[in-house]
C-alpha cells in the first residue's frame, strides 16, 4: 500500500500492526512480529533490493565531490579544496557541519551517485527485458524512412572499440550484449513552479537505454536514474563536471573493458557488457554546459556550425563553416591547461569552447552528438513565440503585415522613424550607431531588401553599405 497506493509510512505501519493482529486471532501464532515485521522500512528492505549507492559529499559552492564513508567520517576535510585553475585560490566552503550539543561532524550537501554496474545487472536480471536489448536494431526499419533514432545514420555506423573498430558498434559479436544509451539533464524546482516564494533549483542526470522499443523505453523501471544534483543552486558552467566525473569513470570501463554479468536468464554462465552513451539530449542551456559549448546568446551561439553573432542572419547554410572534432578537442584542452581564470574566461569568450568531461570518452563527439531538444525547442519555445509573436496570431496583438513589429513595445513613433530617415540619407556612420536598435530595424526593413534582424552594430554596417550602393547608383 505504501508502494503502490502512496499512503504514508505512518499509516502503513498502523496497516502493518492490524495484519499482525489479525494474523494472531486467525492463527496459532502468538508472536505475529516473528512473521511479519513492526517496521515498515525493514519489510521493504527484505522484499524490495536498494540500488547501490556511492555516496559524495558536495560543495556548496563550487559541487566539487569527495568520497563519503559514514563508518568514516574523520577522513572527510572540513573545508573544500579544490581550485579552479593552479593560480586560483582554494574554494574554501565548508564541507561539514556540527550540531549544537554533538560531537558528531555531518555533511552539509550529499550526492548519491547510483552504481551503473548494479543498474545493468538489475537490468538483464529481467527475463523479459534480456530478449529485447539482444534484438538487433538495426534491421528494424531498413529502408529510407525514419521511424525511430535507431535509424539515424550516426547510430548505424557508429564503429566498436578498439578490439571490433571495423564492425557496427550495434552488431554485437557472440554472446556479447551492445547497449546504447542517451544521456539527459534537466533541472526542476521541488517547490513547485509558482511565480511567487523561493526560486530552488535541483537536477536530476539520467540515462535512457535506445535498445528498448519506444513503448517501454521511457518508463520509470527502464530509465537510468545517475543521480541527483542536490540543491538550492544550480552549477554553473564547467562546475558540471565535478558531478559527471562519476559516471565518464563508469562509462569508460563500460567501453573499453565492459562488464561481466556472471549469469543472465539466457546465457547462465555469464556474458559481457558493453555500452556507450552517443546523443545528449537536453534543453538548450544545459546542452550546452554538458558538452562545453558556450550560450546560445554568445559570440560564438551555434554548437554545428563556426558562425558568429555577426552573420546569424546568414541563410545560406551550404556555406556554414562546419565544426570540427580534432578543433573543439584542441580549443577545450587549450582553455583546460590554461593557469588563471582570466585565460579561461577570454579563451571562453573567443572560441566559445570549454573542457567538458564528456570529452574524456574517446567516441564522443560533441560537434554531432548534441541534439536539438524537440520538446523544449519546438513545442515549449518555437511554435508559441511563431504563433503568437511573428506571425500574430493572437487576440492581443492588432492585425499587421509584420505582426512581430506591431506588437513590439519599443515600436519607433512617426516622427523618430522621420529623423531617421534623414540621418540614414544625409548623415553618416556616427549618426547612424546613435539611433536605438529598434529604429535601426525598422529602417533596414523599410528598404525592402536587407534583413532587420541582428544587433544594432551589424543593422549599421548593413544599412551604411546600402546607402553607398544607392549613392552610386545616383
Amino acid at each position: 500500500m505504501h508502494i503502490i497506493a502512496g499512503i504514508s509510512l505512518k499509516y502503513a505501519k498502523m496497516l502493518l500492526l492490524g495484519l499482525g493482529k489479525l494474523l494472531a486471532l486467525s492463527t496459532n501464532i502468538d508472536q505475529p512480529n516473528q512473521v511479519l515485521p513492526r517496521d515498515v522500512d525493514t519489510l521493504i528492505s527484505r522484499l524490495i533490493s536498494e540500488p547501490r549507492t556511492q555516496a559524495y559529499v558536495c560543495c556548496p559552492k563550487c559541487f566539487s565531490l569527495y568520497t563519503y564513508d559514514p563508518d568514516k567520517p574523520v577522513s572527510l576535510p572540513e573545508k573544500c579544496y579544490f581550485k579552479r585553475t593552479a593560480t586560483s585560490d582554494s574554494c574554501g566552503t565548508h564541507l561539514v557541519s556540527k550540531k549544537p550539543k554533538s560531537k558528531k561532524s555531518q555533511p552539509v550537501r550529499l550526492f548519491l551517485y547510483h552504481e551503473f554496474q548494479d543498474w545493468i545487472a538489475g537490468l538483464y536480471a529481467r527475463p523479459d527485458i534480456e530478449d529485447l536489448l539482444d534484438k538487433d536494431i538495426l534491421k528494424s526499419h531498413e529502408g529510407e524512412e525514419t521511424w525511430d533514432v535507431h535509424d539515424s545514420p550516426e547510430l548505424r555506423q557508429f564503429l566498436g572499440p578498439e578490439n571490433d573498430p571495423q564492425r557496427p558498434f550495434l552488431r554485437r559479436p557472440g554472446n556479447e550484449g551492445r547497449l546504447v544509451f542517451s544521456l539527459n539533464m534537466d533541472g526542476f524546482n521541488p517547490l513547485m513552479n509558482k511565480e511567487s516564494g523561493k526560486k530552488i533549483s535541483v537536477g536530476a542526470i539520467y540515462l535512457v537505454c535506445l535498445n528498448l522499443p519506444p513503448a517501454i523505453r521511457y518508463d520509470i523501471e527502464n530509465v537510468f536514474l545517475v543521480g541527483v544534483i542536490p540543491g538550492p543552486h544550480e552549477p554553473s558552467k564547467e562546475e558540471i563536471n565535478h558531478v559527471l566525473r562519476p559516471l565518464v569513470d563508469d562509462l569508460l570501463i563500460l567501453w573499453s573493458h565492459g562488464y561481466f554479468l556472471t549469469s543472465t536468464t539466457k546465457y547462465p554462465h555469464g556474458r559481457l557488457i558493453r555500452g556507450a552513451v552517443i546523443p545528449l539530449i537536453c534543453d538548450l542551456p544545459a546542452a550546452r554546459q554538458m558538452s562545453g559549448f558556450s550560450s546560445h546568446n554568445s559570440r560564438n551561439f551555434c554548437s554545428f556550425c563556426a558562425l558568429t553573432l555577426d552573420d546569424i542572419d546568414d541563410f545560406d547554410y551550404q556555406h556554414w563553416p562546419s565544426r570540427s572534432l580534432a578543433e573543439h578537442q584542441r580549443l577545450a584542452q587549450e582553455w583546460k591547461d590554461a593557469t588563471s581564470e582570466r585565460d579561461r574566461d577570454k579563451l571562453y569568450e573567443e572560441n566559445g569552447v570549454r573542457w567538458s568531461e564528456l570529452l574524456r570518452l574517446p567516441y564522443w563527439d560533441p560537434t554531432r552528438f548534441v541534439m536539438i531538444d524537440s520538446m523544449h525547442g519546438f513545442f515549449l519555445r518555437m511554435f508559441q513565440r511563431h504563433c503568437r509573436q511573428i506571425w500574430g496570431m493572437s487576440v492581443d496583438i492588432e492585425d499587421s503585415d509584420y505582426p512581430s513589429l506591431s506588437q513590439d513595445k519599443n515600436r519607433p513613433t512617426e516622427e523618430a522613424m522621420e529623423e531617421a530617415h534623414k540621418i540614414l540619407r544625409w548623415g553618416g556612420e556616427r549618426a547612424l550607431t546613435s539611433l536605438k536598435t529598434p529604429v535601426l530595424r525598422e529602417l533596414a526593413r523599410s528598404t525592402d531588401c536587407l534583413p532587420y534582424g541582428g544587433r544594432a552594430k551589424k543593422l549599421v554596417k548593413k544599412l551604411l553599405a546600402y546607402v553607398c550602393v544607392d549613392r552610386q547608383r545616383c
